[in-house]
């Protein structure tokens, strides 16, 4: 079950009313069959008037809890819209989606050890964290971890290459909020997202030099890193990028 707040829900359906995607029951159809989402049609009355029918969509996939495959109905649907609307409408419900998975994060508790100089433990806390699972297909899981805001004191030494006065003297940087992959990318996720259509530049399968499923990808460039990227935002509908030089740290 989602939980949309009356006004994302009115916004929603403020949205959806106009559009000629899902103005006759066959194109309702249509988009519910092309979301995985067919069992679902005899379920919800597409007749009507297209706010009418958009709204009974609306409501029932809310309501709907995961799919057979694990999948929230509502996520899918819009996917799917997203891949058939105009910008405006995108950016609503990129960023819908992305408040969606928010609410609705996982948590997990992870160990932080501290050792003195000699290796030897000294101190053990206990930490939790936030989560989501974007799902990639075929059973491949991309788990991406909330990374809270916080700041962070950067200088850099007037002999570094490439620094600037800009990063001197020590000063605080505040990282906003952001999420980051649990583990590095692994060889089956790049595959995963290789195997979709190009945007910008090829990509090659299977690059790795040590091969293993669940071995980090690696002979990839920057370039390639950066049309995973796009590959998986367009997939998901959620924006994916690099992290930056500060968040990394």
């Amino acid at each position: 079950m989602i939980n949309l707040d009356a006004s994302d829900r009115q916004k929603l359906i403020d949205l959806l009313k106009d559009l000629p995607e899902l103005a006759t029951d066959y194109s309702r159809q249509q988009i519910l069959e092309l979301a995985g989402l067919g069992e679902l049609v005899p379920k919800i009355n597409l007749s009507g008037q297209t706010l009418t029918a958009v709204t009974e969509i609306v409501n029932y996939l809310s309501e709907y809890e995961r799919t057979s495959q694990g999948e929230v109905a509502l996520v899918l649907w819009l996917k799917t819209l997203q891949q058939v609307t105009g910008t405006q409408q995108q950016e609503f419900l990129a960023q819908l989606l992305t408040k969606m998975v928010t609410s609705s994060l996982k948590r997990f508790e992870f160990k932080v050890v501290s050792v003195d100089r000699q290796g030897r433990e000294v101190k053990q806390e206990t930490g939790q964290a936030q989560y989501f699972t974007e799902d990639l297909g075929n059973g491949v899981i991309l788990e991406m971890i909330a990374i809270p805001e916080g700041k962070l004191a950067i200088e850099t030494k007037a002999k570094e290459p490439g620094s600037d006065d800009s990063e001197r003297p020590q000063h605080l940087v505040t990282i906003q909020p952001f999420f980051m992959g649990k583990f590095l990318v692994t060889q089956q996720q790049w595959t995963a997202i290789a195997s979709l259509p190009k945007i910008n530049r090829d990509l090659v399968l299977d690059p790795s030099y040590f091969k293993g499923d669940l071995l980090p990808v690696e002979k990839i460039s920057w370039y390639d890193a950066i049309e995973f990227c796009q590959r998986l935002s367009k997939k998901t509908g959620r924006s994916y990028r690099l992290p930056s030089e500060t968040e990394w740290e």
